[in-house]
């Protein structure tokens, strides 16, 4: 067994030499171990230098000594496994022998990444400060666009935020997909981070390729402390996505999410505002089946009759789904029961077609015309009877209104 030992007699490393050849091997041993470069290690056996092609077979016992005051030319070649790699072990005095020795503070990688951003990733405190204080650019981006403040606010590293923070880095900085510091706190909903961020005064209102907001990924992953920093940041409510899909209401209301849906709510947020298909938050719960969000938009005085783009109602997406809940709640808040879609259809031929016999129960009590036409000419028992739905059939022919035409 081969012992590697420090200047102060500390045992650094204890290896098997019948699996290095060479001492360069055993450098890159302790490289990978102790993080410390090879270009800045000297091995010595009983006081005499040992070179990198010696053979270490018949050695037992080496000194390591940490060289430096390299020459500038011996840093070039030492390359990306200097101080980025000291960065990213956590090695705080390898990392300051290096920059003192004219390391540079700036490298990047061939993935872009430079000592800064790799400290903050693995949440290396001390050598974030050591490079700050070095004057590392906090503001460089690598090749996904990513900067050392949006790495760490991503991984919610507090106290590396707020060094890079108080050192002035820029909240404004976006990724190439259009992601800020803040939308990747917020999408993480690590709340300590949104607030550093916002007190610096980043943006609440910039949006990524995709049109999103911080508050519109917050609303989505239902990080309602999050939500609510942002909202008191000045975050707008009512921001439509680019793909004219989502708003943070909209989105929050889609997933479930009730206590978000509350939180937008009672901040203001517009209920009535539609999709790109002209859905509301109303219609898109309503076909969802989230009852209590439904009930909650109908409490705020959601437009119960406002119709998307192919016509169709809140009332008319919980027939078709069979939501019966969602229909009750409808009617009793006064929805409008035999309005038709662009095709003609109504809630009750959408309930009739699909089988829900409680819910044509509910719609026919609640006096729907159970005579209407759609375009095709068919009323609501000839679409339950084309799919034989003998119960809906049924019901339908026991209701009291004027007589049903039967194909």
């Amino acid at each position: 067994m081969l012992r590697v030992w420090s200047v102060s007699g500390r045992e650094l490393a204890a290896v098997n030499a019948e699996d290095l050849s060479d001492v360069v091997g055993l450098k890159r041993h302790l490289r990978r171990q102790l993080g410390l470069p090879v270009c800045l290690q000297q091995l010595l056996e009983s006081g005499r230098c040992l070179e990198d092609g010696a053979c270490l077979d018949g050695l037992f016992d080496l000194q390591l000594v940490m060289l430096s005051g390299l020459r500038p030319e011996q840093m070039s070649e030492a390359g990306d496994e200097l101080l980025e790699y000291a960065a990213h072990t956590g090695h705080v005095e390898v990392a300051r022998t290096l920059l003192e020795a004219g390391a540079n503070k700036n490298f990047q990688s061939r993935f872009d990444t430079t000592p800064l951003m790799r400290a903050a990733i693995r949440s290396h405190d001390e050598i974030v400060r050591l490079l700050l204080d070095a004057g590392a650019n906090k503001n460089l981006q690598d090749g996904h666009g990513f900067s050392a403040l949006m790495y760490a606010s991503s991984e919610s590293r507090v106290a590396i935020v707020r060094l890079l923070l108080t050192a002035g880095a820029d909240t404004s900085l976006q990724s190439l997909l259009g992601t800020t510091a803040l939308m990747r706190a917020s999408v993480s909903g690590h709340v300590e981070t949104v607030r550093l961020l916002l007190e610096a005064w980043a943006d609440a209102n910039l949006l990524d390729l995709d049109g999103m907001s911080a508050l519109m990924h917050a609303s989505l992953h239902n990080h309602v402390e999050v939500a609510a920093l942002l909202l008191k940041g000045g975050a707008s409510m009512n921001l439509i996505d680019g793909t004219g899909n989502i708003t943070a209401l909209i989105g929050a209301s889609f997933r479930g999410h009730i206590e978000m849906a509350r939180l937008l709510l009672d901040a203001g947020a517009n209920k009535n505002l539609q999709d790109e298909r002209g859905m509301t938050a109303l219609m898109h719960v309503s076909e969802e089946g989230h009852v209590e969000i439904a009930r909650l938009l109908l409490e705020r005085g959601a437009n119960k009759n406002v119709q998307d783009d192919h016509g169709m109602t809140a009332l008319m997406h919980a027939s078709e789904q069979g939501h019966d809940e969602i229909v009750q709640s409808l009617l009793n808040g006064g929805a409008k029961k035999n309005l038709q879609n662009k095709d003609g259809v109504t809630a009750l031929m959408h309930a009739s077609l699909n089988g829900h016999v409680e819910i044509v129960r509910s719609l026919l009590d609640a006096g729907a015309n159970k005579n209407l036409q759609d375009g095709d000419g068919m009323t609501a028992l000839m679409h339950a009877s084309s799919m034989h739905h003998s119960q809906v059939v049924a019901a339908l022919t026991a209701a009291k209104s004027l007589p049903c035409k039967v194909s």
